[in-house]
């Protein structure tokens, strides 16, 4: 069915959406410099889908709140050294 992602995809873009503002936020304050801020945001953005696709989303057992944080930690330390080098 060639729709079937579109459901997804439009959650998908309104993240995307929030990450991009945010990341403009950070570029006008001086925070960062970013050449291309959608490209940016789409790729931090596939960072956290695919983490939270094959860690929590196609897994057939229960993840526990370690493991969730322990993304967090992980995906956030990802996004800081994109963002800060």
């Amino acid at each position: 069915e060639p729709k079937l992602g579109q459901p997804g995809l439009e959650v998908r873009d309104r993240y995307l959406h929030r990450i991009e503002r945010w990341l403009e936020k950070l570029a006008a304050e001086g925070h960062v410099k970013l050449d291309d801020v959608r490209l940016t945001a789409e790729a931090l953005g596939s960072v956290l889908d695919q983490m939270a696709y094959t860690r929590l989303g196609v897994r057939p057992v229960d993840v526990g709140p370690e493991e969730i944080d322990a993304l967090g930690r992980v995906t956030g330390r990802i996004w800081y050294r994109a963002l800060r080098g």
